[in-house]
């Protein structure tokens, strides 16, 4: 991965918006804009980065492919302190990721040391929107290997076991393979359970006569896949209307998609199948959801598709759904890559 590159695109952001330092960091899980500008994938980790340099705390090993300073992360508020010290001049304009989970604490600490830290979460999701090929590939291959561990859970069939087997089937499918499921936590719902999008697995079993859905992703050099399958093995002529119109609300939006095109006229193209077939009031929408969204290091990172118009480079899901609530759900997810 090219990290020096990327620091230096940051590091000239930073300059033209007059941000004399950003602060990255990474407390509870590793933090994606760490890992992005520095290859550092441990935690707890700090970022300081300012339009000349740059230094990682970081509770791991030095990264191979990065220039940038390191020091070993042993008391963090201490550090952190000294970090700020160490700068010369003294930074003026500070600036966080306040979607991070490091937000809250740098904050604070910035706030005593008297500084007033802007929120850079935009920025930096823009810097990220366009994926490289070596980001693509690592994309393809979490989706590759997310597809094998469904097809395999799938052919060694899943009614009568629970939700949670299921779920703990695909997680030990991954680990076979040399992954890990660990794009977001499995979902696996049958029966009533599929009208909620995202639902936990339960203890619940799997019987024959209930709407499945799987939904799942691995991850691959730290890049997230992202794959939903529904599938309904039954005599309800609306259960299987629901699960046809979602599939070919899919494949339309799909074939429509290249760059150039807005994220909004593809949800309108899924949504027009969608009430060709009398599902409207059960459409994605009307449950409050998207179409998709982009994936990247973090499996729902940067602007919403449906407010942005498509680029090359841009990889995102395409997810139609249906939920009939108090009765039934169902949706089918793929990756695009642009």
């Amino acid at each position: 991965m090219a990290f020096n590159e990327r620091l230096k695109r940051l590091q000239k952001k930073l300059a033209a918006a007059k941000i004399d330092l950003l602060v990255l960091g990474g407390r509870e899980n590793p933090n994606a804009n760490v890992y992005y500008y520095s290859g550092d994938d441990s935690y707890p980790a700090l970022l300081f980065v300012t339009p000349r340099e740059a230094k990682l705390l970081s509770t791991g090993e030095k990264p191979a492919d990065s220039a940038i300073a390191f020091e070993q992360l042993k008391n963090g508020r201490k550090q952190f302190a000294q970090a700020l010290r160490e700068f010369k001049p003294k930074p003026r304009s500070v600036a966080v990721d306040a979607a991070s989970d490091y937000a809250a604490p740098a904050i604070f600490r910035l706030l005593k040391q008297r500084f007033a830290p802007k929120n850079f979460a935009k920025e930096l999701e823009d810097l990220r929107l366009i994926k490289d090929e070596k980001e693509k590939s690592a994309i393809r291959e979490a989706q590759r290997l997310t597809k094998r561990c469904v097809s395999a859970v799938l052919e060694r069939g899943v009614y009568g076991r629970t939700e949670n087997a299921v779920a703990g089937a695909l997680e030990a499918k991954a680990r076979e393979l040399g992954a890990a499921l660990a794009a977001f936590p499995p979902i696996v719902v049958s029966g009533e359970r599929t009208a909620i999008p995202h639902a936990a697995p339960s203890n619940k079993k799997i019987a024959r006569g209930d709407v499945v859905v799987i939904d799942v992703g691995c991850r691959s050099r730290g890049y997230c896949g992202d794959y939903s399958h529904s599938f309904y093995d039954g005599a309800d002529e609306r259960k299987r209307d629901a699960l046809a119109a979602t599939r070919e609300a899919q494949r339309e939006a799909l074939r429509k998609a290249r760059p150039g095109v807005n994220g909004k006229a593809l949800a309108e193209i899924a949504l027009h199948v969608l009430r060709d077939y009398g599902f409207e009031a059960q459409s994605f929408r009307k449950a409050g959801l998207g179409l998709g969204h982009f994936l990247g290091l973090d499996v729902h990172e940067g602007p919403r598709l449906e407010r942005t118009t498509l680029r090359r480079g841009m990889v995102f899901t395409v997810e139609p759904g249906i939920y009939e609530r108090s009765s039934f759900g169902c949706r089918f997810e793929d990756v695009v890559f642009l």
